[in-house]
């Protein structure tokens, strides 16, 4: 988009149109690899739960019934290993598609809305309107937008607990019995600490990184900011549209009027 060549562009819209389509299939098949995941540890994690409480591995000694209990409570933490890189991904898509989805808008909506009134920019007006609309912290639909990666992670994080627990309590009682030594349950117990710290740290990083409101709230006042600072300069926008702009894009009042106005 030029000053010297500010025309309607069909070819663009379908261009950036396609990267959109693109960037929410993969998020599609990122949450389906993550349900699979997270189904899979857990069937693998109430199998050994079960193989130990049916005393299958009645063999093994008090020491090796402790280490099996804590492989069978870790296997409950790896689908949340798994979330981050996938939660990272996620973010980084949802910010390429706020700044294509603003592009289209300071660039396409205001300048041409009136020529082309019938055009119907559903990927622009769809993919901010959880921005435009459901704006501010108070907004439940916000918070809760994109959010699976960090609902499944909570949810493996509290079986974790559970059977954390379970497992503790045998250690208890084989200390007491004098089956296992003092050092050996510091060393359980430290273990224990060092997953609940980090998978909370993990969860938090999930959700800082793949969560709709900290990333579309935030990128959209960043992108919006700089390309209507380019439409001002190629005199895209005039003063009226920039007004209609700030009023309908701006995720927080005041924002965007101080800088341009």
């Amino acid at each position: 988009m030029s000053k010297k060549n500010n025309e309607f562009s069909i070819e663009e819209y379908t261009s950036i149109r396609a990267e959109l389509i693109e960037r929410i299939k993969i998020m599609n098949s990122q949450e389906a690899s993550a349900l699979v995941a997270i189904i899979t540890s857990w069937a693998a994690g109430f199998t050994f739960a079960n193989e130990i409480l049916t005393k299958k591995f009645i063999m093994l000694d008090s020491f090796g019934t402790v280490v099996f209990q804590c492989l069978q409570t870790f296997i409950f933490l790896i689908p949340i290993f798994y979330f981050v890189p996938l939660a990272i991904k996620s973010g980084e898509n949802l910010t390429q598609m706020v700044s294509l989805s603003a592009y289209i808008r300071v660039f396409y909506d205001y300048p041409f809305q009136k020529k082309y009134k019938k055009m119907n920019w559903e990927t622009s007006n769809n993919l901010l309107s959880v921005v435009n609309t459901d704006k501010k912290e108070k907004s439940v639909i916000l918070k809760m937008s994109n959010e699976e990666y960090t609902i499944l992670a909570i949810s493996s994080y509290l079986i974790y607990k559970f059977f954390e627990v379970i497992s503790i309590k045998q250690l208890i009682q084989f200390v007491n019995e004098r089956e296992i030594t003092t050092n050996v349950y510091i060393i359980i117990i430290l273990m224990y600490v060092i997953f609940n710290i980090t998978s909370i740290g993990l969860i938090f990083l999930i959700h800082k990184s793949s969560s709709t409101k900290n990333t579309m709230m935030d990128k959209t006042k960043i992108y919006v900011n700089a390309y209507l600072n380019r439409a001002i300069e190629l005199g895209v926008i005039d003063e009226k549209m920039l007004k209609n702009a700030i009023d309908e894009l701006n995720p927080e009042k005041d924002m965007i009027i101080r800088k341009f106005l």
